[in-house]
């Protein structure tokens, strides 16, 4: 389990390269989101397994690359690539023989556990970390990828109302947004995790006055409200499965 649960949470972890890039990534991201996600193989020892999961990592990115140089839409791409990981990485991570740590792994971890309180947490724990970061990466980045699909599928911008006005699109409003959704997610993926549903309000008032004059038209606030929502509660979704995996190991 180990073994999957710390590859996948790198993958999510190196995806964050290129979630503000809506264009095909280029080949220099390439090389360091594979970079990135070959690293956590040096926690093993040398195996034939561990060479299918770096033959894995490789195939699944430039899979990921290519699509997204031919396809329309880059984001259906990565969104295809990410759910056709899950189950590749998960059947090979449990089958066969588990993977075992590295000595020098091994010898990191005994001297955390010989060194203080936070030591031994960190070293005790060191699975429920990474399932913990895989559930708040899959919260905070992946459901921007998954929400902004949707939307584009739906075909449900308020798109005659910015033609009428003549918007103009701001690159750093536009960006700005989307890292305001991350933080909103992170913020109810937290509180979640805690059991402390009732902040999760007051986030949800503090992004509805920041957008308080903009919601006086009424297809820009379905569509802000609606998005909200849909961020949220996924979040809330991802927070509670990881919750309920922690609680089982």
């Amino acid at each position: 389990m180990l073994a999957f649960v710390l590859i996948f949470k790198t993958m999510l972890l190196a995806r964050i390269l290129y979630i503000f890039r809506s264009q095909p990534i280029s080949k220099i991201i390439l090389f360091w989101v594979i970079f990135i996600q070959l690293l956590p193989l040096l926690y093993f020892t040398f195996s034939v397994k561990l060479l299918v999961f770096a033959a894995l990592i490789l195939a699944i990115n430039i899979l990921s690359f290519l699509l997204e140089i031919r396809a329309d839409n880059v984001l259906k791409s990565r969104l295809t690539t990410i759910a056709l990981a899950v189950p590749l990485l998960a059947a090979v991570a449990f089958t066969g023989p588990e993977l075992t740590e590295s000595e020098l792994v091994a010898r990191s971890f005994a001297f955390l556990r010989m060194n203080g309180k936070m030591g031994i947490y960190f070293a005790e724990n060191w699975l429920a970390f990474n399932i913990m970061m895989t559930g708040f990466l899959l919260a905070v980045t992946e459901v921007n990828v998954l929400l902004r699909t949707i939307f584009n599928w739906l075909d449900f911008a308020p798109k005659k109302e910015a033609e009428q006005a003549n918007w103009i699109i701001d690159k750093k409003a536009y960006n700005a947004g989307r890292i305001i959704g991350m933080l909103e997610r992170a913020l109810v993926f937290i509180f979640v995790l805690h059991g402390q549903f009732g902040a999760i309000g007051f986030i949800l008032v503090a992004k509805g006055i920041t957008r308080f004059k903009e919601l006086e038209k009424r297809s820009f606030a379905e569509y802000v409200l609606i998005g909200t929502l849909m961020s949220a509660l996924m979040a809330l979704v991802l927070a509670l499965i990881t919750k309920t995996i922690l609680q089982t190991i």
